[in-house]
């Protein structure tokens, strides 16, 4: 028998936690936030908004897809944390360390802005950006510099950023040359390029030439319309490159890594120049983040060249009825053909490289089919000296020619027009 207790003591037993009624109320809130950052975090990823909302079907934009995913990343992460932590959840620290976040890319992006403000002035640039072409060649600028792997290089512009720019009252036949970098030609020597050769071959003809590097065909178009009615050139002649169909579609250059200037650029759309980013503008506020923003566009440069190191490009893989190319193809013609009619004089046009680059399509036929005469040969002549053992370009650093090249085009050009008896002065 249990001895009686005093009335001093009390029988210990456990303690019940009794919950209050309305705690399950409280974390009511916290579960279905967190159902739907997870619900959303599963909806706001590249996969999916890629297939729903662009024309490819998946969104190539390095820098697009880095920031869909570390908003899907943190979306998710928030939303598990409200599920499981409920009315716990640190929600204030959380905002806290997200306002510390958007800080610190704040400070990251006025820093690369004010690099590349403070690298303009001490600097001096070759291309500076365009309202309607994207980008253009400086004009009246001056680049006397060592270079590594180039040389010693004297660059110079006159009027409009021509690299020469003859006299357009001249009486004698002109010759309005038209291009991409191997026209621009930034890293050769004035009198060293392939047109102040031909100038210096044919003292009967006045050469004016003009281009800048990773113009497309409508640039180029572009140039010969606002030039034509100055220069009233007799031919023009324009200088094409494999890259061409890659750079007049924006649907290819979206999806290339290799031919991707990730400049704002014109495209003809329809029967008319519309600007564009190199990347599908139809899901609006990413898109729009990393067209404005230097810091990610700085990071989309960077990834594009790592990624076109570890994986191939669609140069590599694509096929003569990709329905992107059949329409870039297309849209080449059509621009050769407008620029035929808009010069009211002959228009010649020839390849830097050989036809079997990129042989998914040819200038030739292109040519061919709008009505321009090609010069065959140009690329393939440089490409024969090189593989004779000739320097003719700036390998390993840069693919562009160098003297000896511009002058193997050069005689190749020049012998063409010579047997062509062009161009005739009217």
């Amino acid at each position: 028998m249990s001895p009686p207790s005093t009335s001093g003591e009390r029988r210990d037993t456990p303690a019940r936690k009794v919950l209050p009624a309305a705690s399950s109320a409280r974390d009511w809130p916290f579960i279905v936030m967190g159902a739907a950052l997870v619900a959303l975090a599963l909806v706001a990823n590249e996969w999916v908004l890629g297939a729903w909302l662009t024309q490819a079907g998946r969104i190539t934009n390095p820098a697009s897809r880095l920031v869909l995913a570390a908003i899907d990343l943190a979306l998710l992460g928030v939303g598990v944390v409200f599920l499981v932590r409920r009315r716990d959840t640190p929600w204030r620290q959380m905002l806290l360390a997200a306002a510390a976040t958007v800080f610190a890319l704040g400070l990251a992006e006025g820093a690369v802005r004010l690099w590349f403000g403070v690298r303009g002035m001490t600097t001096t640039a070759d291309r500076e950006l365009s309202a309607d072409l994207g980008w253009r060649a400086v004009p009246d600028t001056t680049i006397d510099a060592d270079l590594p792997g180039f040389g010693h290089v004297r660059y110079t512009t006159g009027r409009g950023g021509f690299r020469l720019f003859g006299d357009p009252a001249t009486p004698k036949a002109k010759v309005l040359v038209l291009g991409d970098s191997y026209t621009h030609g930034a890293t050769v020597s004035d009198g060293d390029t392939y047109f102040h050769r031909l100038a210096a071959a044919r003292p009967d003809i006045e050469v004016f030439a003009i281009g800048s590097g990773g113009y497309g065909t409508l640039q180029e178009y572009m140039l010969l319309d606002e030039w034509v009615d100055v220069i009233k050139p007799d031919l023009v002649l324009l200088q094409m490159h494999p890259n061409d169909v890659i750079n007049n579609s924006h649907a290819l250059e979206s999806r290339s890594t290799t031919n991707n200037n990730q400049m704002t650029r014109p495209y003809w759309e329809e029967g008319r120049a519309v600007r564009r980013f190199p990347e599908n503008a139809q899901w609006g506020p990413i898109y729009n983040l990393v067209r404005h923003s230097h810091l990610l566009r700085l990071l989309n440069v960077n990834l594009h060249f790592l990624r076109s190191k570890a994986a191939r490009s669609i140069e590599e893989t694509m096929t003569p009825d990709d329905p992107d190319l059949v329409r870039a193809l297309d849209t080449t013609v059509e621009l050769l053909t407008v620029m035929r009619t808009r010069a009211g004089a002959p228009v010649v046009a020839f390849s830097a490289l050989p036809e079997t680059t990129l042989p998914f399509w040819s200038r030739a036929d292109a040519c061919r089919r709008a009505g321009v005469p090609f010069i065959s040969g140009v690329g393939e002549a440089v490409a024969a000296a090189a593989a004779a053992g000739e320097k003719v370009d700036f390998l390993p650093v840069d693919s562009h020619w160098n003297a000896r090249g511009h002058a193997i085009a050069a005689d190749v050009i020049g012998a063409w027009l010579e047997r062509e008896r062009l161009p005739k002065a009217r």
